[in-house]
């Protein structure tokens, strides 16, 4: 990515995490194109709360930061934060989105998918809606549901070994933040793949959760409707993460 292409945000401890630039139309072309050409990398889909955890966790810090990162602005007041130190205008880049038409994309040659994450049930279901949604040129050639255990109880050679043994063209990960943020790294450099972390996507392809209506995305309220349907969950998320975002953003501003 050349500079104009790309916004740093400074963190506490000095350290840097650079933001792309694309917005959701540039996303999917070059995840696209990326995919088809073999170029191994890491996406992640950053909001409030994942650049909260960049600030406390050294693991978090280094997969954002990384060389071979891609970082998309998909929260709502990350994407205005970047939009005010860039100038430039409709940043936010949805996972959900980017995921979806990414896999209904039609152009070049038939990309091959690999889905690890939520589940049994919800990847029946997503691999049922493919087939009605997905075109030619898309083919899911691997699905995992992995133990609901913190990564390190994880076989994670076993795991590469039966994602390379299916030689997929990107690999998706439906684990949430921070724990799919933590593997990428590791399954892009031990796959040679192109990784992406897409959170929730899952559980809204597969109709399996209720997606925020459009309105109340463009008006920056999607957690508004998320923290209604999982307040238990989300309430202390949320406001550890946007007090420490607010302090990101004035740090990044002066």
């Amino acid at each position: 990515m050349s500079a104009s292409d790309q916004q740093k945000l400074h963190l506490g401890d000095g350290s840097a995490i650079s933001l792309a630039l694309w917005g959701e139309e540039r996303a999917v072309s070059q995840l696209v194109t990326r995919a088809s050409t073999s170029e191994p990398a890491h996406v992640h889909f950053v909001n409030a709360y994942t650049l909260a955890l960049a600030e406390t966790d050294p693991r978090m810090r280094a997969a954002l930061s990384d060389s071979n990162a891609i970082c998309l602005p998909d929260g709502k007041p990350l994407s205005k934060l970047l939009e005010t130190l860039s100038g430039h205008r409709q940043l936010q880049t949805r996972g959900p989105s980017v995921f979806k038409q990414v896999i209904a994309q039609t152009s070049g040659r038939t990309l091959r998918h690999f889905l690890l994450g939520s589940s049994p049930a919800v990847l029946d279901a997503i691999e049922r809606r493919f087939k009605q949604d997905g075109s030619a040129t898309n083919e899911i050639v691997g699905i995992s549901s992995p133990p609901f255990l913190p990564i390190s109880a994880w076989d994670i050679e076993s795991i590469a070994a039966q994602i390379e043994s299916a030689n997929p063209d990107i690999i998706w990960l439906g684990l949430g933040t921070p724990k799919q943020d933590h593997l990428a790294p590791i399954l892009a450099k031990r796959c040679d793949t192109l990784v992406a972390c897409v959170g929730a996507a899952f559980d809204f392809y597969a109709e399996h959760k209720r997606e925020a209506p459009t309105r109340m995305t463009q008006l920056g309220l999607e957690w508004l409707f998320r923290w209604a349907q999982e307040p238990r969950r989300l309430t202390r998320r949320y406001t550890t993460g946007n007090i420490r975002f607010i302090r990101l953003a004035i740090r990044n501003i002066r």
